[in-house]
């Protein structure tokens, strides 16, 4: 806020002010406003200790580390992201040569292509206390974890993730939660409420560890973690102008250790420098502790005692490291952080190179005499008088780069290409000399074996922030969004998130629209049976639609243990994917030929596939089945309605279900979600 805004002004005065003027005449306001009383002994003593842990943080970060190369974490942290986006450094004299050779920055483009087409895809299992597992109940949280993915398009996320892996000592990717009002803009008075969760790459230099001895794998143990970062006065205006301590806060600022609040309120703390009209913000968490602060210039904008903005256990940020340095050392080493050495010899080598190049082209010269000569004399046409051949003698016995310097930097290429892990085949490169396909793909399959380390992490990356993101939606999204007519109770009730898949798996081998709904009652059998009638009405018209409902109530009472994993998955349509269909018809109608026709192949399953893959609805044509109507109905019909049936009574917790797996003390208070109502009355 500039120091010249006028605060003296009448209200009509300042109504004709611009929206800016006006918002720094309230926030001046504020502050003058503010209490000129030191905080209560409470905030005090937690401010100190938060702060006094955060420079303990910050300290043991920026300290010159053995495993950093003999930098700080925030030099190791630059000259990382110099290699991996080819910074040129400034000349250091006239003659120097301002080169880079990108070698590094081609090899990091490689390793991301390939781990991001990798296809890293989650599978989540449900168990209860005993650990019998709870089927459907698994699948479709996994599905729900799929299309909230789809929902925050993750795909720019998952990007900045692989960078990051690939290029920094560690990687850390918070899961959060948003929830906010907006108002309609073609009906002011009509708001409506969007609850979103999302993930977040949060830059390591932005993340402090409360104690660096742990490893990676052991994150939720960590004492404490700050989040630091620094806006400007719009954004921290936004977050927090309506908090009570907002006027006390006082922009901009430098390195700062006092812990002591000013005369009037004002905290002089400062955890890094911190430019004229911006605000840093800390975060600090503690999961051990179960506490929760936010301060804002050191000023702190929640109650003493706060706890962590979510229930379940451990933290709400995951660090995922490629490979570990010692077993007691948090941060682990890079592709790029590995190669970073090599990559500076092999540009101080092309700049020698070069060097020698120019020698070669026009060497340094001597003379005798004491005239001084311009190096204009050498220009195409330009006439020097009293000079001859003789006047000037070459320095240098050289004729610029030879084939051992050509060598030499080769071989220099292709250690930095070793180091990093990416073959010439897998970069788009061709090989020198003529290699077979199989000379090709074996090079192709070592280079993947070389990235293992990188593939495990990416692994490793999925399966946490997928753990986040389940143990998220059962605690905001088992929350009510407003309030719905039950078709079927003709009643008022709680309405609740719901997740909508389209092409998915819906189990016996068929594909089609899944739709998962949050509910508070199990349904009744005649409900059931409606609703079976109703997807084979769909059915009918060329609609394959499962509808699914987890009671939210039942929900609670279960004890659950969730167990993901991640696996490669091909992408739909693909050319590989395309392949496997092939050798899927190949193999599934060699085993009905060998089993005698004992064993019969489910050919409308492979032709889904197929449509999927071509991503052509009407690649195959079949009969629509006759729609069900009346008692009267085929045998095959009334199997299908039995073998409906019994799934909904097994997720229900029926005698064939989740009765079975537990025992008889839980049996009777545990029940698996059920199927819920149509599509169009679901809506």
């Amino acid at each position: 806020m500039s120091t010249s805004t006028p605060t003296n002004l009448t209200p009509s005065q300042i109504e004709k002010q611009s929206i800016a003027i006006q918002k720094d005449i309230a926030d001046k306001k504020a502050q003058e406003a503010a209490t000129t009383s030191l905080p209560s002994e409470e905030i005090e003593r937690q401010r100190k200790d938060h702060l006094v842990k955060a420079m303990v943080a910050r300290n043991q970060r920026e300290q010159f580390h053995h495993y950093f190369d003999g930098m700080n974490y925030n030099q190791d942290y630059q000259s990382n992201e110099d290699a991996a986006n080819t910074y040129l450094r400034p000349k250091k004299n006239n003659a120097d040569v301002r080169v880079n050779t990108a070698t590094s920055e081609k090899k990091l483009e490689a390793m991301m292509n390939e781990l991001l087409s990798m296809n890293i895809q989650h599978e989540v299992r449900a168990f209860d206390n005993f650990d019998n597992e709870i089927k459907f109940l698994g699948k479709d949280l996994e599905d729900m974890v799929t299309r909230s993915n789809e929902i925050e398009r993750e795909e720019g996320m998952w990007e900045d993730s692989v960078r990051e892996l690939v290029t920094q000592r560690a990687l850390f990717v918070k899961e959060e939660f948003e929830e906010r009002t907006v108002t309609d803009k073609r009906s002011p008075n009509k708001k409506h409420i969007i609850r979103r969760t999302r993930k977040r790459v949060i830059p390591g230099r932005k993340v402090y560890l409360g104690d660096m001895t742990l490893p990676a794998y052991r994150f939720n143990e960590q004492p404490f973690i700050l989040e630091v970062d620094i806006v400007n006065k719009q954004a921290a205006r936004a977050l927090f102008a309506e908090n009570p301590n907002w006027g006390k806060v006082k922009p901009g600022g430098k390195f700062n250790e006092s812990l002591e609040f000013d005369a009037r309120g004002f905290a002089q703390w400062r955890l890094n420098d911190v430019d004229k009209e911006q605000y840093e913000i800390v975060r600090y968490y503690s999961y051990p502790d179960d506490e929760y602060q936010i301060y804002v210039n050191g000023v702190p904008m929640l109650p003493v005692d706060a706890p962590l903005p979510w229930e379940w256990e451990g933290y709400n940020i995951t660090m995922v490291t490629i490979k570990p340095i010692a077993a007691d050392f948090a941060y682990g080493k890079s592709p790029m952080s590995s190669a970073k050495g090599l990559q500076a010899l092999e540009n101080e080598t092309i700049r020698n190179l070069i060097t020698k190049m120019r020698q070669g082209l026009r060497p340094p010269l001597g003379t005798r005499g004491k005239k001084v000569f311009s190096k204009d004399i050498w220009n195409p046409g330009s006439v020097t008088q009293g000079v001859d051949k003789n006047t000037f003698q070459t320095l240098i016995s050289h004729e610029g780069v030879s084939n051992s310097d050509m060598v030499m930097f080769r071989q220099i290429s292709e250690i930095t290409e070793e180091f990093i892990g990416v073959s010439r085949v897998a970069q788009g490169l061709t090989s020198k000399g003529t290699q077979t396909a199989t000379e090709n793909l074996n090079q192709l399959r070592q280079s993947i074996k070389m990235m293992g380390l990188a593939i495990l992490a990416l692994l490793r990356l999925r399966v946490d922030v997928t753990y986040l993101r389940i143990y998220d939606i059962l605690e905001n999204h088992t929350k009510p969004i407003g309030r719905k007519l039950d078709p079927f109770t003709q009643k008022t009730v709680d309405k609740f998130m719901s997740f909508t898949l389209k092409n998915t798996d819906l189990g016996f081998g068929e594909k089609g629209t899944k739709k998962i709904i949050f509910t508070q009652r199990n349904f009744t059998p005649g409900e059931r049976q409606g609703l079976f009638k109703e997807e084979q009405r769909q059915k009918t018209r060329g609609k394959n639609i499962r509808l699914r409902t987890i009671n939210i109530k039942e929900l609670k009472k279960i004890p659950l243990v969730w167990y993901v994993t991640a696996s490669q998955q091909e992408r739909q349509g693909s050319e590989v994917d395309k392949l496997m269909i092939n050798e899927k018809i190949a193999q599934a109608a060699s085993v009905e030929k060998l089993s005698a026709g004992q064993v019969r192949t489910n050919w409308q399953s492979i032709a889904d596939d197929m449509a999927a893959a071509w991503n052509d609805r009407d690649l195959f044509q079949t009969e629509a089945p006759q729609e069900l109507a009346g008692p009267q109905q085929s045998p095959e019909h009334q199997d299908e309605l039995k073998d409906f049936d019994r799934q909904i009574k097994e997720l229900e917790g029926g005698s064939t279900g989740l009765g079975q797996q537990l025992t008889e003390a839980s049996r009777q208070q545990t029940r698996l979600p059920s199927t819920e109502q149509a599509v169009a009355q679901a809506a």
